[in-house]
């Protein structure tokens, strides 16, 4: 059986603890994202959010300039608004087609019927092979 590495990102906001698995994978593979978000008080599962995925892939610079920003363009958005009660994860899916470095962010509206004023964002980076 084959074994996925997968890394983990943790970031702790608010009353909650959010974390993400971002496995490795290869160009024309699917990947599944899966996000979790505890309550810190009481180390419960929270349902019940809105959660985007949004995917951005870093833009090529055709001048190799040490100055030069890097950037990024949105490629897609992945929303997911809804989560059944039994299931403890919000799971993102996508298929990349191109062998670059993306960035992730997980774009949080509310949590727990709650929305927040200005959405949570929690960034990560994914290299894809």
């Amino acid at each position: 059986m084959d074994t996925i590495n997968t890394s983990i990102k943790e970031v702790a906001l608010d009353n909650y603890l959010i974390t993400a698995d971002i496995p490795d994978v290869h160009a024309n593979e699917q990947v599944s994202y899966k996000l979790k978000v505890y309550n810190k008080q009481n180390n419960h599962f929270v349902s019940n959010s809105k959660i985007s995925l949004i995917i951005l892939e870093k833009k090529k610079h055709h001048h190799r300039r040490t100055n030069h920003p890097v950037t990024y363009t949105e490629r897609v958005r992945l929303k997911f608004e809804e989560k059944k009660e039994e299931s403890k994860e919000f799971v993102f899916m996508y298929e990349y087609d191109a062998k670059r470095k993306y960035k992730l962010n997980f774009e949080i509206i509310s949590i727990d019927g709650k929305d927040f004023e200005k959405p949570l964002n929690v960034i990560a980076y994914h290299q894809i092979d």
